[in-house]
């Protein structure tokens, strides 16, 4: 084990449960054939292991550090051509605080499913590891796809709440409502019953079943973002939160026709 700050409490709780702590980056590469890596960017790998590598290179590597896809790709380029034989790079899918506990898992991707089982026993300690595909940056894309969507949702929810405040207080106060109320009561059951939709969503779009709507097809659904877009004005709320979601249906419908899914609409950002 290695740290760039030697003095931290927490490293010397893992010394006295058993883990070995060396000082010294190369001596510490030199004693590992599998090296875990997590740092806070992919410079700093560079940063650290430049001055030694090759000669103490180990044979393999598994970077948990986060970034993005083709910062993963390109690490495994510039660690095998220094002579590191095999690549993993991983996505950790819960807080610092986390790691190591029942709750913690990680995803993976590089090489081999069967090479991975090799190693995966190292990551033991720190959580459950699910390995999911060859491509070394396939993890930081499950990781990044994960939190776009819950970014996404979560733009969403900021429009729900603007638009709560404009309910009007009852009579005899002044006071405005409250907006945990309708969201504990409608909108968060809401998504719960949706959010696996988009499984299926998926599906079609793997299919390229691009009538597959699943009983909802896209003119009916821009018929009911259109009511919520003219709640929004209505309410002097920004509609600028959902205009991208509208804009995309709106090309689904005159690209595909008034039956149509959402599929498509998995294709529709992608640029050349």
């Amino acid at each position: 084990m290695w740290n760039r700050s030697p003095d931290r409490p927490k490293l010397m709780n893992l010394v006295e449960r058993g883990a070995k702590f060396e000082l010294d980056l190369c001596t510490a590469v030199m004693r590992s054939e599998v090296v875990v890596i997590c740092v806070s960017t992919y410079a700093n790998i560079k940063e650290s292991f430049s001055p030694i590598l090759p000669p103490e290179q180990p044979t393999c590597v598994i970077n948990l550090t986060t970034g993005t896809s083709q910062q993963a790709r390109d690490m495994e380029t510039w660690l095998k051509s220094n002579g590191v034989q095999r690549y993993f790079d991983g996505a950790i899918m819960v807080t610092p605080e986390l790691v190591g506990t029942e709750h913690s898992s990680m995803y993976l991707s590089g090489e081999s499913a069967a090479a991975f089982s090799e190693v995966q026993g190292v990551l033991k300690p720190l959580g459950k590891a699910h390995y999911v595909a060859e491509d070394s940056g396939a993890a930081s894309l499950w990781d990044v796809a994960a939190l776009a969507a819950m970014n996404g949702m979560l733009t969403g929810g900021i429009v729900a709440l603007n638009l709560l405040k404009r309910q009007r207080p009852d009579r005899g106060t002044e006071k405005a409502p409250a907006t945990e109320p309708p969201m504990r009561q409608i909108v968060l059951p809401l998504l719960s019953t949706f959010v696996t939709h988009l499984a299926d969503i998926a599906r079609a779009l793997d299919e390229e079943d691009w009538d597959e709507n699943f009983g909802n097809s896209v003119s009916m659904q821009l018929k009911g973002l259109g009511t919520i877009m003219d709640t929004l004005r209505e309410e002097r709320v920004s509609t600028e939160g959902l205009e991208l979601f509208q804009r995309l249906m709106q090309q689904t419908l005159k690209e595909k026709g008034e039956g149509a899914g959402l599929a498509v609409m998995g294709t529709y950002l992608l640029e050349d």
